[in-house]
């Protein structure tokens, strides 16, 4: 049935002991070697251009903490129902690697034009099967209106009665 399908069971946590800590001071560094990305227009370009941020070191100072023992709240949470559906998968794709070489600009525009041809036929693709799993999503909902319907009523009426 569509709850069993569909829904997380309510939830009831207790209070619980927590302990106290104590952490001390440190320190945090981030280094960043600097990238390149393809802008598609500038303020002053008409044509796509290399946009580049520089290498960079980040050092921070953290302070030390101390908590000292404690108790959780207690907490309840009702259950929640939900579809979804993911479609594709994340992916980067490198255009052009730079290989220190005297690559010439057509050389270089035409591989750039080729990776990014075949990542939108990649993400083309990828459009048409969302849109036909929303379809079938839509016509199975269609098709099933009346029982959704009556669940919602049903649920309805047994939270009225309680």
């Amino acid at each position: 049935m569509f709850e069993d399908k569909y829904c997380s069971p309510a939830r009831f946590s207790k209070s619980q002991k927590r302990p106290g800590s104590i952490t001390m001071p440190g320190f945090e560094i981030e280094v960043g070697m600097g990238s390149c990305v393809v802008e598609k227009d500038g303020p002053n370009h008409k044509e796509p251009y290399l946009k580049c941020s520089k290498p960079y070191l980040i050092y921070g100072h953290k302070q030390g903490t101390y908590t000292s023992k404690y108790h959780t709240a207690p907490s309840f949470r009702t259950k929640d129902c939900k579809i979804s559906k993911s479609w594709g998968s994340s992916d980067r794709v490198v255009l052009y690697e730079f290989n220190g070489l005297g690559s010439g600009l057509n050389e270089m525009k035409a591989q750039i034009t080729g990776a990014l041809g075949t990542a939108i036929g990649a993400l083309a693709s990828g459009a048409n099967d969302i849109a036909g799993d929303v379809s079938q999503f839509v016509n199975e909902v269609h098709a099933n209106k009346e029982t959704l319907d009556e669940f919602i009523k049903a649920k309805s009426e047994e939270m009225l009665a309680n």
